[in-house]
């Protein structure tokens, strides 16, 4: 390889991960063409200083302190947000705005209460959503999201299932570790292969007959006493 060639290639991958640097750029460089952005566990605040970064397709930023989803607008490139075990509580109205490449997105572990936020985002490539261990109630606001095949909402508090019928492309739905009751709206989920939910307060194995390509069932710690 040239070594202008080999250059290039390097640039396009920052990996500043485990370095306490408290705040994005601050130190540092960033160079215009990198591709991939990598800062887990840099005690980060705030989303900043990546508004060159429009190459950008990968950006990592796990384990820090940020609460605020913001500064992304530029960022049409991303392929993969991943921003599990922050501190975002809202999603924000222009957050997810430009983000049509988009295809995995990680908001676990953080304090997300309403899903009716992501009504606001069209993200037309989004193909997994990864919310476990937030503080959502109910979901919603998903139903635009046809495109999603990996939906995660493990660890919440939710009760119900319910507003899945327009995701008919969905083949993976983790629900573990909520309050929910009952096997109930996966009726249009034809393409479900795999549906996960234990440690929730299921009775009843039912209204299953019709997932003909389903390939795994967890229902582990429920109290099932039968299945229909």
């Amino acid at each position: 390889m040239e070594e202008g060639n080999a250059e290039n290639s390097i640039s396009k991958v920052l990996d500043m991960s485990y370095e306490p640097n408290l705040a994005i750029g601050k130190g540092y460089s960033i160079p215009d063409d990198t591709e991939e952005l990598n800062l887990t566990n840099n005690q980060v605040k705030e989303i900043e200083n990546l508004a060159q970064c429009a190459k950008l397709k990968t950006l990592v930023l796990r384990q820090n302190a940020i609460k605020e989803l913001k500064n992304l607008e530029n960022l049409g490139e991303l392929v993969d947000l991943d921003l599990f075990m922050n501190e975002i509580k809202h999603i924000g109205e222009n957050s997810l705005k430009n983000k049509d490449k988009l295809e995995k997105l990680d908001l676990s572990f953080n304090k997300v209460k309403d899903l009716d936020e992501f009504r606001l985002a069209k993200l037309p490539a989004l193909k997994e959503i990864y919310l476990i261990h937030n503080k959502i109630g109910k979901i919603e606001g998903l139903e635009h999201l046809t495109t999603i095949e990996f939906l995660e909402l493990g660890d919440n508090h939710l009760k119900v299932i319910e507003n899945l019928d327009t995701l008919e492309n969905l083949t993976s739905l983790w629900l573990g570790r909520n309050k929910i009751t009952q096997l109930q709206g996966l009726d249009k989920l034809l393409k479900l292969k795999v549906l996960s939910m234990p440690s929730n307060r299921l009775t009843k194995i039912e209204n299953l007959s019709h997932l003909r390509h389903l390939e795994e069932l967890y229902l582990s710690h429920n109290g099932l006493t039968s299945m229909k």
